[in-house]
């Protein structure tokens, strides 16, 4: 059954990503690596190379719906992700934060379901799951302050993605899910008053 995300989730979510930032030395309106935020975090984080064959990484960048990233246990139990380093690098970094945000919710793991022919376990969906590490993985890539500074410097979008380190997908996701736009134009309407 789908529902939308528990009350309070996106502020909280605000709050989780402005603090971890905080710990690694960084304000809310920086870029935040998945590599560093995985580290802090005691992640390790591969690649289709580190795992797969030529053979099988031929077949999943032919793939329309190529293979982003996955988190896993290891055979020591220790968590882990896999992604795919032929996405962008602003791609690369959604993936990345989407399954830590996997992560940071405590989601479970499901078990993994082995598809005919191809090369990795894929995992069952969840679609409240998903929206949670969606809303949070957007917010741990660009925090809703960082949304906000970048707009009074009159950043484009594509700007803004370029230095988070984002797909401008991504930007507009944020965007459109912040309020931001409308903070800025409420501001503008009562400065013209």
């Amino acid at each position: 059954m789908k529902k939308g995300l528990p009350h309070g989730f996106k502020a909280k979510s605000e709050r989780l990503s402005e603090s971890l930032r905080k710990d690694l030395g960084l304000s809310p309106t920086n870029p935040l690596l998945a590599e560093d935020l995985a580290e802090k975090l005691e992640i390790n984080i591969f690649t289709l190379k580190d795992f797969a064959a030529p053979s099988e990484i031929s077949i999943i960048r032919k793939s329309p719906y190529s293979f982003s990233a996955l988190t896993l246990k290891n055979h020591q139990g220790k968590t882990v992700i896999l992604h795919n380093e032929y996405h962008s690098k602003g791609r690369q970094q959604s993936n990345l934060m989407h399954e830590l945000a996997h992560i940071l919710c405590k989601h479970p793991l499901p078990e993994p379901e082995h598809l005919n022919g191809f090369p990795f376990p894929l995992r069952s969906y969840n679609q409240n799951h998903e929206k949670e590490a969606e809303t949070l993985g957007g917010i741990l890539q660009v925090t809703r302050k960082g949304l906000l500074w970048a707009l009074n410097k009159k950043m484009s979008e594509a700007d803004i993605a370029e230095y988070f380190t984002a797909t401008k997908d991504m930007i507009r996701f944020r965007l459109n899910t912040s309020g931001v736009r409308r903070q800025l134009k409420k501001k503008a309407k009562i400065k013209s008053r």
